[in-house]
């Protein structure tokens, strides 16, 4: 199991969230190859700015799709 928990909202439409940013963000992760697991949340109230998507690692909970890329990018060097 990876260190790295990714909180999105649910899909539909044969995509994996309705969410842009989650999308967005979902996009970067498989882009860069960091190893991740991908949880869907029923609400996104759940995350630090009580919007999806969100992240915890190690002990970092992060809220917004752009701080969340410029973190993983600084991270893991990507």
């Amino acid at each position: 199991m990876s260190d790295l928990r990714v909180f999105h909202l649910p899909g539909g439409w044969g995509l994996p969230s309705v969410s842009p940013f989650c999308l967005k963000l979902d996009s970067f992760l498989r882009m860069a190859g960091i190893e991740h697991e991908s949880l869907t949340a029923a609400t996104p109230f759940g995350g630090p700015k009580k919007k999806a998507p969100w992240i915890e690692h190690r002990s970092t909970k992060l809220g917004d799709s752009a701080l969340i890329i410029d973190y993983l990018k600084a991270e893991f060097g990507k």
